[in-house]
């Protein structure tokens, strides 16, 4: 089974179309885990190819969902939840449904599987991100089932030092990083221009060929199934996060 993630950048990205559309005819993955899916991304996905396309709607900002789940028309969805952590945040310019997870149960030929695509806040308040893990963890841990996989991640943001340790070691000893040992997938010399210091730095240091390297993105899977699973940093250059490849052997 090989599942994508990728922040999808609400296609600021030139190459986002082709690149979905290679992926999506060419049935390269069982699951693509989409962050920042917004009225610009759906329509790339949505109907495309052997698919079907999980989208939800957010009742706690009364709009849809950013977080979306691609997934082979031949699996039957049994079920879907998400939690928004949009409120999580102090700042009410930072509070939409852009961050949370949505999980799905869903019957393949090979028996059930969860999956999930994550988005935690960006910005330099790595209290509102380990709030945001422990609540992942509440969660995934009432959805174990066994001899079921699952499979979560996408956009954490962790970029503060020590954040991605503390978050993997959070999770364990039930969960496991299989993008633990990765090199960075975020780089800041594609950021969007965005009224916020992070993104006005990143836009600006870009405009000298500077910027910075994060590992922001990952991918985790039951301690079970971490035995049998390994990840890859794909090179397409279609976001400013790269996309991540795991393959469940």
């Amino acid at each position: 089974m090989k599942i994508l993630s990728l922040n999808t950048q609400k296609a600021f990205q030139p190459a986002l179309p082709s690149f979905l559309k290679r992926v999506l005819d060419g049935g390269l993955y069982d699951f693509i885990l989409l962050q920042e899916a917004n009225e610009r991304v759906l329509p790339l996905v949505r109907g495309v190819g052997a698919y079907r396309l999980l989208e939800v709607f957010d009742e706690v900002f009364s709009a849809p969902s950013h977080l979306s789940i691609v997934y082979r028309d031949t699996f039957k969805l049994k079920g879907s939840r998400l939690d928004s952590f949009g409120r999580m945040h102090p700042s009410p310019r930072l509070q939409h449904q852009g961050f949370g997870m949505l999980l799905g149960t869903f019957g393949t030929p090979q028996g059930d599987i969860k999956a999930g695509t994550v988005h935690l806040h960006s910005g330099l308040r790595p209290t509102v991100r380990a709030r945001e893990v422990q609540a992942l963890k509440d969660r995934v841990m009432k959805e174990r089932a066994h001899n079921t996989p699952l499979v979560f991640g996408g956009d954490f943001n962790l970029g503060i030092p020590g954040e991605v340790i503390h978050a993997c070691s959070l999770l364990l000893p039930q969960f496991v990083a299989s993008t633990r040992h990765l090199g960075p997938t975020l780089n800041s010399r594609y950021s969007e221009p965005h009224p916020n210091i992070v993104n006005t730095s990143a836009v600006f240091l870009a405009k000298f060929g500077l910027g910075f390297d994060l590992k922001t993105d990952h991918l985790f899977v039951d301690a079970e199934t971490a035995k049998h699973s390994e990840a890859c940093i794909l090179s397409d250059r279609v976001s400013d996060h790269s996309p991540i490849e795991l393959t469940i052997l």
